[in-house]
């Protein structure tokens, strides 16, 4: 059973994501991976309903928010939409950013149940096996 302090941080600590949220950031996703790359006509908000299967308002959402950030441009009167160059980079950081922030509050909660090593190093492994896949190049 978990203590009240630890039920209440990771309780604070908890974001709701929206399914517009949801949608956006795999799109950020496709974009770093190069699915979709710099210039290419990015999904429409009819196939953007189509794919997840969300409303009409949340598709048009999606497309406002990641024209906001500068992520995408309008392409003409056609309301397509274009990837902007070089905004894979500034995606990565904003995600590394996040998974930074993650890791901290994974580190603060083991401190708060006073973890010990082995309660922690599935953690560790998982970091030290990504780090064999980036050195293999994989």
């Amino acid at each position: 059973m978990q203590n009240g302090r630890v039920r209440i941080f990771m309780e604070k600590n908890k974001q709701q994501i929206l399914k517009w949220q949801e949608v956006k950031k795999d799109i950020e996703i496709r974009i770093i991976l190069s699915e979709l790359k710099a210039g290419e006509r990015l999904p429409t908000s009819r196939e953007i309903i189509e794919q997840y299967s969300v409303a009409n308002v949340t598709a048009i959402k999606v497309l406002q928010a990641l024209y906001k950030e500068g992520i995408i441009m309008k392409s003409g009167k056609t309301a397509t939409y274009c990837v902007k160059p070089l905004i894979t980079t500034t995606l990565k950081k904003k995600y590394m950013n996040e998974l930074k922030q993650d890791a901290e509050k994974i580190i603060a909660q083991a401190k708060i149940i006073n973890a010990d090593y082995e309660d922690v190093k599935p953690i560790f492994d998982l970091v030290d096996e990504y780090r064999k896949d980036l050195d293999s190049g994989k």
